[in-house]
């Protein structure tokens, strides 16, 4: 059983498992963490559990959630791509929220659509990257025999058609070599996003504040004094 779970991921499912304390859903702060196609991890203990009781053997093949939350912060740059990752976070908690319908085999291609169509550098790496990375994955480690591999819903479509054609490959370095620089985990951008959307907005208001000060306020209550007469 092959599932979208790096190894972190997996040791923390596991490691829940093992001790009996349900792993629950992560902080709603953690947005990789709760949309669909996001960062699975407390969805696939079941699954961990059922291959245990059948006696499969589970491989994590997904990439490392550190290196795939470092390219989509690379990639969220202009403030528009950051509105619109925020605007998918929320179509797809109302989804999950919304428990009067049942799901249909369409509404995975829908999640895709509404992601790709909001946010289209979060679909670049979060299902164009990671279903490649998992193709490759699933190509270099297939065996003879059974083989189930478990993804998320809106990443399956994607991640047949980079199987077919990993299969086809007729240059399997250029796959690896790509597969090395997916997996990379990038230098942190947070200091960028805290100078561009922190210090220069307070700096910018700090300087507005102070030139209204000194162009009205201050001189409307500067008090002249009163010239006495002899």
């Amino acid at each position: 059983v092959m599932v979208e779970l790096c190894q972190k991921r997996y040791g923390q499912v596991l490691s829940s498992m093992m001790m009996g304390v349900p792993l629950g859903p992560p902080s709603k702060l953690d947005l990789l963490g709760n949309i669909h196609g996001g960062l699975l991890q407390h969805e696939l203990g079941p699954i961990l559990q059922a291959a245990r009781v059948v006696g499969a053997a589970v491989l994590p093949i997904d990439r490392s959630q550190a290196a795939t939350r470092s390219r989509v912060a690379h990639r969220l740059w202009h403030p528009r791509l950051l509105q619109g990752l925020l605007s998918y976070a929320a179509y797809s908690l109302r989804r999950q929220r919304d428990a009067s319908s049942m799901a249909l085999p369409s509404d995975a291609e829908e999640l895709r659509r509404q992601l790709e169509q909001l946010c289209p550098a979060a679909h670049d790496v979060l299902i164009d990257e990671r279903s490649f990375y998992l193709a490759q994955q699933v190509s270099a480690t297939a065996f003879h025999g059974d083989m189930v591999v478990v993804c998320s819903a809106p990443m399956c479509a994607h991640l047949v058609a980079r199987l077919q054609k990993a299969l086809q490959m007729e240059n399997p370095e250029a796959g690896a070599q790509k597969l090395l620089q997916l997996a990379k985990r990038n230098v942190p951008v947070w200091p960028l996003y805290l100078f561009a959307y922190g210090i220069v907005p307070a700096g910018i208001s700090a300087y507005m504040l102070l030139s209204a000060w000194e162009s009205f306020l201050a001189p409307a209550l500067e008090v002249t004094p009163a010239v006495g007469t002899t």
